[in-house]
């Protein structure tokens, strides 16, 4: 039956390979593009038009090189490649996880698992962030894994995989500080369940663990600095991007979130409270507030629940033939859907691409151009006659007048629209879908014509 699992984690990573929806990969292939050939981090915006010069810091510096460099040997079919990849180690250690917790019944290691899945998955993309659950993971699994060995070995192998997690973790993404609390708390839960260990032993490994995880948040080539930057941007865009946004169950991602926050949260608290682990219910409770507060969290809550799936109360399931052909069936079509996917995407490589300027041919030399990327919270102006960039980025840069763009064109009447667009002497606004930030009805009421180009729509002042 582990096959019907294997099966299914291969399939569905197929596809999340083949569909990369996030636009942040264009951006992030660029930057890793630019630090590669020169040397250099980037430290100042180079290709926002609107903010060219104004200083930043790429929080995801070297997940960008990795990106570049599948991308610069094989296009952006081996960008999908490796995002596929990605995403059956990150599955694959998180069934490992599962399978180390000592849960005997294997219907219930299935159903954990498949939960996972839907929990996890809308948030297993090609972005960093992907970097943080598997680095998560593995953590955990190793944490598991030293349960043979004499308190002293685990300690030091505990805390020197805590500095080395915790600073590939910053270089990838710089959000280590939330993986720091979640190595060391995880670990106390783990020790508890699974290891012999005092209350002295479990409270000294764990002051290890967070002191070595602090050691990595520094390694970094921005320092303290860049610590501080990420946790200020992250403060201001909590109104604007909707990964730090209160769920709503009315969409998807909300939705998830609620069922992450019902099964993985409330249902591992009540094994928490009823096996009296204070640390594992405080830190669930954490999770759960904040995963209300920001849906972001949500896989983070879901990842760190598996720790207790050795508490899961064991049942006795009937029609085991039935339920495992069921599973079979769904694995096969899954497993099928995705290969054909992957394939089809592979000689049409569609999905994702880069603008190129004569998308754009259409908007007059020398004009500006506002660009609203679909998916992000950001507006951008470059030139046309300029390289268009592949920024599409969503984390904040140049916020101090990007904010006020977004804010505009969400809440602002068409006449103030129009007069921001005259103060920065905008000559063309690029939407890459219709409607997107329901821009269009603006535009309409203004009098710009409207052009369809190959990326989207095209409006230009009459």
């Amino acid at each position: 039956m582990a096959r019907v699992i294997y099966a299914f984690i291969v399939g569905i990573s197929l596809i999340k390979g083949a569909y990369l929806s996030e636009t942040d990969i264009l951006w992030q292939i660029k930057s890793g593009q630019d630090i590669t050939e020169t040397g250099q981090i980037i430290s100042s915006e180079k290709w926002n038009w609107l903010v060219a010069g104004k200083e930043w810091m790429p929080n995801s510096w070297l997940w960008n090189v990795i990106l570049a460099f599948f991308y610069d040997h094989g296009g952006i079919v081996a960008v999908g490649a490796f995002v596929g990849t990605f995403t059956a180690l990150t599955l694959l250690l998180a069934w490992k996880l599962i399978k180390l917790s000592g849960l005997a019944n294997r219907f219930i290691q299935y159903g954990v698992m498949l939960t996972l899945i839907i929990a996890v998955f809308p948030w297993v993309s090609g972005r960093p962030q992907q970097a943080d659950y598997i680095l998560l993971l593995l953590f955990y699994v190793i944490a598991l894994v030293l349960k043979g060995l004499s308190y002293k070995r685990r300690l030091i192998l505990a805390a020197l995989s805590s500095l080395v997690m915790s600073t590939l973790w910053m270089n990838l993404h710089l959000t280590a500080p939330f993986g720091i609390f979640l190595f060391a708390t995880g670990y106390w839960v783990i020790s508890s369940l699974h290891f012999d260990e005092s209350w002295k032993q479990k409270l000294t490994a764990s002051a290890s663990i967070s002191f070595a995880g602090l050691i990595g948040l520094f390694i970094t080539p921005f320092g303290v600095d860049g610590l501080l930057k990420t946790l200020l941007v992250t403060d201001e865009s909590k109104d604007l991007i909707t990964e730090w946004m209160n769920p709503e169950i009315s969409t998807s991602s909300g939705f998830i979130t609620y069922l992450t926050i019902a099964i993985f949260g409330i249902g591992a608290l009540l094994i928490a409270f009823k096996a009296k682990q204070w640390v594992l219910a405080l830190t669930l409770v954490i999770l759960v507030i904040f995963s209300f507060e920001a849906i972001r969290f949500a896989p983070f809550l879901a990842i760190f629940a598996l720790i207790v799936t050795a508490r899961v109360p064991e049942v006795e399931i009937e029609r085991e033939k039935l339920i495992a052909s069921l599973l079979a069936g769904l694995s096969i079509v899954v497993l099928i859907g995705g290969s054909a996917t992957a394939s089809y995407q592979a000689f049409h490589p569609n999905l994702m691409t880069f603008i190129q300027p004569n998308s754009l041919d259409q908007v007059p030399q020398g004009s500006r151009l506002l660009t609203l990327p679909n998916g992000g919270s950001t507006a951008i102006l470059f030139r046309p006659d300029v390289s268009p960039s592949t920024d599409g980025r969503n984390d904040v840069v140049g916020k101090d007048q990007i904010l006020d763009v977004v804010y505009l064109y969400l809440h602002a009447k068409p006449s103030e629209v129009e007069s921001w667009l005259d103060t920065e002497s905008v000559d063309a606004v690029f939407v890459d879908m219709e409607n997107a930030y329901k821009i269009t009805d603006s535009m309409e009421k203004i009098g710009w014509s409207s052009v369809k180009v190959p990326d989207g729509m095209l409006y230009l002042r009459t």
